[in-house]
């Protein structure tokens, strides 16, 4: 199956145009949000072209998980390889981003999509089980993460020449193996992210209606303070009730003159 990179950055090529066009414009505005954050490196073996790119999660309750994202470009044939850009080159595509694991898994390595040297880093589940229900036509898609991380590459001019991708590729193909997470510990570190930041908000929550308490309380001192003041300095609460109770009285039933004798 032909999977380029310019399929994998019009990944809405099939939809019709206006929400084709919309969906598009979400990506491109979920990319600008974090661009400044997506971390890559890249290295050239045999001919093959490996880019590593690392995506922040979108999720509030994961603020430092970052994705493995690895796309292995291969040409399909002598005359793509003899071009200058990376542009027609074949993809294959690694990804631990929970989306692309429950989703695509299955699909992409059914069509050989799959980079060969981290389909060991795969579950093995994910690989075997069909996703029934998030993917029951065995679509070969493209999440949000896998666009960005060719988006990027497209963005930093790392596509148009193989001389640029060249001069830039300071990594090997077994240092990107050896700081890609494999897909079943990225699930257990998000799990563990999310409860973390859970407990964290509870603990904040808490701390938020401890300290409202707090300025309650202080408040409520305050007036005791101005009632004891106003009392003669000695705040008792038995002389404090007769003073309003009789203040109450006399507002209610005020005095009438005496009558001359």
């Amino acid at each position: 199956m032909a999977f380029t990179i310019d399929t994998l950055l019009n990944p809405f090529k099939s939809i019709p145009g206006i929400s084709a066009h919309m969906m598009l414009e979400q990506y491109q505005a979920r990319y600008e949000e974090i661009k400044s954050r997506i971390l890559w490196g890249l290295a050239v073996d045999k001919g093959h072209y490996i880019a590593h790119v690392r995506i922040p999660s979108s999720s509030e309750l994961c603020p430092d998980i970052f994705y493995d994202v690895v796309l292995e470009l291969y040409p399909a044939s002598e005359k793509v390889a003899e071009s200058r850009s990376l542009n027609e080159y074949s993809v294959k595509i690694y990804s631990n981003c929970p989306s692309f694991i429950y989703q695509f898994t299955y699909a992409y390595n059914r069509y050989n999509l799959i980079t060969d040297f981290l389909k060991n880093k795969c579950s093995k589940i994910c690989l075997t089980k069909p996703a029934v229900r998030l993917n029951p036509n065995n679509a070969i898609g493209v999440d949000i993460d896998t666009w960005q991380a060719a988006f990027h590459l497209k963005r930093l001019g790392l596509l148009s020449y193989k001389q640029t991708f060249e001069a830039a590729a300071k990594a090997t193909r077994k240092k990107i193996y050896d700081n890609v997470f494999t897909q079943e510990a990225m699930l257990v570190l998000r799990s563990r992210s999310e409860s973390k930041e859970r407990e964290k908000r509870k603990i904040q929550k808490a701390m938020a209606r401890a300290n409202k308490h707090n300025s309650d309380y202080q408040e409520q001192k305050s007036y005791e303070h101005a009632v004891a003041k106003a009392s003669g300095g000695k705040l008792n609460s038995r002389v404090v009730g007769k003073k309003i109770a009789k203040a109450a009285r006399t507002a209610r039933s005020p005095r009438h003159p005496r009558r001359p004798r």
